[in-house]
Order: structure tokens, then sequence, then C-alpha cells
């Protein structure tokens, strides 16, 4: 009874206009979906007559098999945008997650039949259950204009207004290529429609730039780390950054590896490859961490647009930095949606980001328990390397689809530095 796969929305009829008067008797159900007016049966019947001839809304019931369930539609269709609104109105159906399945028809027809492509609801603050719904659909916390202040009046401070594009958008994902990345590097390659590496990026010493963790002993991690030369020159970019000629830090690495992860039950299927990398023949640091990360797309099955920012530096002679250059590279590769790390929220708003002009989500990545080998006690934000040779590339896989339940908006990723 928990899940009806025949989850329908049929035109509204007497039946339906009948049994949507007794669910607004309840003044709880009136408070949750946001009714402000007092129930009036002859209000009622005017309002499903305007309906039927307002080109403006749309209603339709929701039926869980035979059983009239709850009620949902637009209102404010004008522009290709309107505003979705839905309540299960029937108390036995509530908490039994069948508002999710008729959210999703009513999207499909407000785009087929009705041509919207951008929705738009407004939800009580205090009605968590609806949020984390219209979330999972993919709706975003959105601004209150003039016309949300006008409807909504006094209690305009305890509503949040979601919205939810239809239109196809080209997401871009821009890092700074590193060595030995984590999972969710990969998450932003996968989530991505082009993956721009930032190779011209300012170099930090000890940074991931060079370094990143696995284990070196039951119970502990340490850095494995690439070997550079000393540079005169400290305002240096990644792809600028000589490796040392001396190749023995190569064979120190790979040695600790063998060590180390010999035991894993994947190691044998991966180390070869992971050999072949390291020791192939590079002169710049951004070379042999791009060649990595390739690599592993590779062993996941990954295939990607990658581009290059030193690219875009030779074609336009750009000397942009930080915000500028981010919305620059964003232009530059034709996308709408800019897939963000966590991490880089604190400079863009510092540089005045407008999200609202360039459209951006941030990244929220937590880490899923795997088998580890040498501890007992799950260890996070390790190399994916140490996943690989543990689990094996579809499991790890799985890790990354899986790290980023909510891409957050702007206001979202704002509240974690409150």
């Amino acid at each position: 009874m928990d899940n009806y796969k025949n989850i329908e929305l049929k035109k509204i009829g007497s039946t339906e206009i009948k049994n949507t008067f007794s669910w607004l008797l309840d003044p709880v159900f009136r408070k949750l979906f946001l009714m402000q007016d007092e129930p009036v049966w002859e209000k009622h019947i005017a309002y499903f007559e305007k309906v039927k001839n307002d080109l403006t809304q749309r209603v339709y019931a929701i039926y869980a098999g035979e059983n009239h369930i709850g009620n949902c539609g637009f209102k404010y269709i004008k522009n290709k945008t309107g505003e979705l609104w839905i309540y299960i109105g029937d108390g036995n159906y509530r908490g039994r997650h069948l508002a999710k399945p008729a959210c999703n028809e009513l999207i499909t027809k407000g785009k087929q039949e009705l041509g919207i492509n951008k929705i738009f609801l407004h939800v009580a603050k205090t009605n968590y259950v609806a949020i984390g719904l219209y979330e999972s659909l993919g709706f975003r916390l959105s601004e209150m204009n003039n016309e949300d202040v006008e409807i909504w009046g006094d209690i305009i401070d305890t509503i949040f207004k979601y919205e939810l594009s239809l239109e196809e958008t080209t997401k871009v994902a821009i890092m700074q290529p590193t060595f030995l990345p984590w999972q969710g590097f990969f998450e932003l390659i996968i989530n991505s429609d082009k993956f721009i590496f930032l190779d011209d990026f300012q170099f930090c010493p000890r940074s991931h730039h060079t370094r990143n963790k696995l284990f070196v002993a039951k119970n502990n991690v340490d850095f494995y780390s690439v070997n550079i030369k000393k540079h005169k020159n400290q305002d240096i970019k990644l792809n600028e950054v000589e490796l040392s000629e001396d190749n023995k830090w190569k064979k120190d690495i790979l040695k600790r590896i063998s060590f180390v992860y010999s035991k894993a039950e994947f190691y044998q299927h991966y180390y070869p490859v992971v050999e072949k990398w390291l020791l192939a023949d590079y002169k710049y640091l951004a070379d042999i961490n791009i060649a990595g990360i390739k690599m592993f797309c590779d062993i996941l099955s990954i295939k990607k647009d990658f581009m290059y920012s030193s690219d875009y530096t030779k074609e336009t002679g750009s000397t942009s930095v930080r915000t500028k250059r981010i919305i620059d590279l964003t232009k530059w590769a034709n996308a709408d949606e800019y897939l963000c790390a966590f991490g880089s929220f604190d400079y863009m708003k510092e540089d005045g980001y407008d999200y609202k002009k360039y459209p951006v989500v941030f990244q929220n990545y937590i880490p899923k328990p795997y088998k580890q080998i040498h501890s007992q006690e799950f260890v996070p934000y390790l190399s994916i390397l140490d996943a690989l040779f543990n689990i094996g590339g579809e499991e790890t896989l799985k890790l990354i689809q899986n790290g980023t339940k909510n891409w957050l908006t702007w206001n979202e990723r704002d509240k974690f530095s409150i």
C-alpha cells in the first residue's frame, strides 16, 4: 500500500470537489499547506468553476489506484513558468511517499502539455517533509520578488521559495589537477558535461597539488608526495612546475604502495596500471597529475570532454583570476551552470560572485564507509587509490555516485559559513 506504481493525475469532478472540501475543514491541514482562508462551500465551488476556463491555472486530482488522495496543479502560468502546488488531502495516505511520483507526473505534464520550462513553489519553513521532497526533485532555494511579497504579505518570512528549471543545461566543473585525488574529485567529473583542468593555476607548495594521503601502516595514514625541482620564482603556475629528474621518488612511492597494499583484494588488478602511469616520463607537475586523473577515469569507465584553462589563456591572453576566472572559463565552455567544490564558497562570496546571473551549485560530498584492510574504523578523505585497492572499481564508482545527495544552492551553502 505504501508504493503505488499506478499514481495517476485525473480531471477534477464533483466527487473530487466534495472530497477536497472535507479535507479543507481540518485547520491543521490548512496551516500545513499555507491555506489562509476559512473554507466556504460557495467559494469552493466558484473556485473550481473559474479554474475550468482560466488559462493561468491547471488542477488535477491525484489517484492512488481507485482512491482520490489529493490534488495538485499549476497556477500563475505565464511566459513558460508556473507555480507548482500539491497536497495529499487524505490523512490515511500521508507519509507513504506518494507525493513524489505525483510531483513527477505533474512536472512531466507541465513540460509536455503546458510548455512550462521553469517551475517555482512556496513552502512553509516548518514543513520539513515537503522541503525534503522538493529538494530531492531538484528544486533549489530562490529569492523572493515583489510579486511574492504582494501575495503572501505578513507571512512572507515564514515561507521558502524554490525553483526548478526544466531547460537542458550544460554543466561545467573546474578543478586544479591534484596528485592522487580523493573520491570527491571524480564526482565533479562524473556530474559535469565538461570538465576544465585549471592547469595554469597558481602553484601552492605543501598542498594537494603535490601530495595526498594513503595508509602507510596499520591504523596510520600519511602523505604520498611528488618530488619537484626548487624554483627561484615563487609566483609559478602548475603547468610550469618541473618534476625532479631523479626518479627515485617514484620508485619509493611504488615500493611503499606494494608494502602497504599488497594484501588488499584488488591490489594485483590495479597496481600494474598505477606503476605504468607513475613511471612514465613527465616533465611538469600538471602533466603527471592530469595523466593520473585520466588513468583513474579509465579504470572507472568515466568518459568526459576534458578542457584546459591554459588553452583558454593561449586563445584569449586573459590574466583573470579567482571568480572572474571562473566566470570566464564557464562562458568559454558554453556552460549554463557551474558545479563547484564545497570549499570555494568563501572566496567567491568575498569576491561578490553574482550567483543569480551565473548559476552555481556546491558539492556536499559525504564519504561512505568501505572495507579498509588497515583499519577497523573507517578513515575518510584518502586518495581514491585506497578504495580501488580495497573494494575495486565497480564499488568505488558507486561510492562516488552516491557521495552528494543534495547539491547546495548559494543560500544553502551560505548557511554552513554562519
